[in-house]
């Protein structure tokens, strides 16, 4: 019975789709890689850019590409599953979106019913303000 419930469980496709847009929002670069936080045993990765308020950018033209090639990465695990959004990080005036998973020492994100719907009104909420692709 507990593998039915955990097959049909809503927050998993949820959950995906905000690893699948976080890809799509590094492969368009509206985020990149800003930053990284390390805790014991892991670390994640900070996404920040025009799309949550700030963002990094390279000094040179050598730091740029090594961006686009960390992001690039960064998408692809997030594509395959490898890395999942865990969170965000919300300061004045801008958030990040912060990414981890077992490659990087934690352990996989399961998904959360109530937690993950809110996330994802968030988030599609702040797609529509910022974007405004209607």
């Amino acid at each position: 019975m507990r593998s039915q419930k955990a097959k049909h469980d809503p927050a998993k496709p949820i959950h995906r789709t905000l690893g699948i847009g976080t890809a799509i929002l590094l492969l368009t670069r509206q985020i990149t890689v800003g930053g990284v936080f390390i805790s014991p045993g892991s670390f994640s990765l900070s996404l920040s850019g025009f799309f949550t308020g700030s963002g990094a950018e390279g000094r040179s033209d050598a730091d740029q590409r090594l961006l686009d090639v960390i992001d690039f990465v960064t998408a692809l695990l997030l594509i395959v599953n490898e890395l999942q959004v865990i969170g965000t990080y919300i300061t004045t005036g801008r958030f990040t979106i912060v990414v981890s998973g077992p490659l990087f020492g934690s352990e996989p994100v399961e998904g959360y019913t109530p937690t993950a719907r809110e996330f994802a009104r968030d988030f599609g909420s702040l797609v529509t303000s910022v974007i405004r692709p209607f």
